[in-house]
């Protein structure tokens, strides 16, 4: 291990801890959960490195304790933050801490392994210089089943993570109409990123002489630390306000509209009307933080209804539907001299759009050209 490769894991151990720490610090339920992801990735950081590298005596048979049991944990911690973040009404109840069996099994067995030991032995083996026998056989057997563990969990929690997330996606474009800081692409790269990992690593356990450079692995540890520990501290919660509004609701709404009686065409019709005299007289499409739960609520109708009336008569989701009105008001100013004084952003903005990243996608798919164009060629 180079001095570069100390320099960097001792930065990814600083950073786990101060990340874990700010976590917490928020007071946030998404938070606090990456909060106990990034205290138990500090953890097993600083065993292993302190076991192969740094060697404080002290920490020696902590290595052998609770590093199983530490590796096995943050997957489902993962898996936990994705349902909560990426799902409507999921809340962590007693049963979500049934994902850490694996990890509480494997400390269970491993203090029952090495206290079965003679204390001369036990010594040995945390010490390393144990290198044969029964007793070390068993730990390497021991850490074998739980590295396997560990790979069983890695492939399958990433999938369903992958399913959630990707799910999500679409429930945004229904629920919300606008994207920014609540697409979790950021989050779904970072699935991606552990599902390769660990492909990778699982190669190399199968086929120990492929080449592992140690500097890459390190820096490796240090972007995983860097990158959710920055993200998670920007991403807001998604659901928390709509949480309270579903509270409120009715109790005789049903939540699944496949489960109600088939909306009339009258109804929809009068509902439809509705929606666009609202769109029209009082341009709720102007708040830039316009969500389904918002129009739901001014038409006193559960969301369902509402969402189901959109995809039907409007032929769009929320997102686009509502994006339709602020591209059909941007055009508006576009041609208006009276806002020659504003900037391209200045009436993106003006329009309830929060970004020209989402703004100029939108407006050239419906119009066909950049606002830029339509504004040269109409004007």
């Amino acid at each position: 291990m180079t001095a570069f490769d100390q320099i960097l894991i001792v930065f990814a151990v600083v950073h786990a801890y101060v990340f874990s720490v700010l976590f917490f610090y928020t007071g946030r339920k998404s938070t606090s959960i990456l909060g106990f992801f990034m205290f138990f990735t500090f953890f097993e950081y600083f065993l292993n490195v302190n076991m192969f590298y740094f060697g404080f005596e002290a920490f020696r048979p902590a290595f052998y304790y609770l590093v199983p049991f530490l590796t096995l944990i943050p997957m489902p911690i993962l898996y936990l933050y994705v349902r909560y973040m990426a799902t409507e009404k999921y809340t962590i109840t007693k049963h979500s801490f049934l994902h850490f069996i694996p990890g509480v099994l494997a400390l269970f067995i491993g203090v029952i392994i090495l206290f079965s030991m003679p204390s001369e032995e036990r010594s040995l083996i945390i010490l390393q210089k144990l290198k044969e026998g029964v007793y070390y056989e068993n730990i390497k057997l021991y850490f074998l089943i739980t590295t396997i563990v560990l790979f069983a969990q890695a492939f399958a929690y990433s999938g369903v993570n992958l399913f959630q997330l990707i799910k999500h996606r679409s429930t945004v474009k229904d629920t919300y109409s606008y994207k920014e800081k609540i697409s979790l692409n950021w989050l779904l790269i970072f699935v991606y990123f552990i599902l390769a990992q660990h492909a990778y690593e699982f190669i190399v356990f199968i086929l120990p002489k492929v080449w592992v450079s140690e500097t890459v692995y390190y820096l490796v540890k240090l972007a995983i630390v860097l990158f959710v520990g920055v993200m998670g501290l920007r991403q807001r919660e998604i659901y928390d306000k709509d949480k309270q509004i579903l509270q409120n609701e009715e109790p005789q709404l049903i939540e699944n509209t496949k489960k109600t009686k088939p909306i009339s065409d009258e109804l929809k019709i009068a509902t439809a009307n509705r929606i666009k005299i609202i769109m029209s007289e009082e341009k709720l499409f102007l708040q830039p933080d316009l969500s389904l739960y918002d129009l739901s609520k001014r038409l006193d109708m559960h969301k369902n209804y509402v969402s189901h009336i959109i995809n039907d008569v409007f032929e769009a989701n929320f997102f686009m539907f509502i994006n339709r009105y602020r591209v059909e008001e941007a055009k508006r100013m576009l041609l208006d001299s009276e806002y020659d004084n504003l900037s391209i952003e200045g009436i993106a903005s003006s329009v309830g759009f929060k970004s020209r990243n989402v703004f100029y996608p939108v407006f050239k798919k419906l119009v066909g050209m950049t606002p830029l164009q339509f504004k040269k060629q109409n004007k």
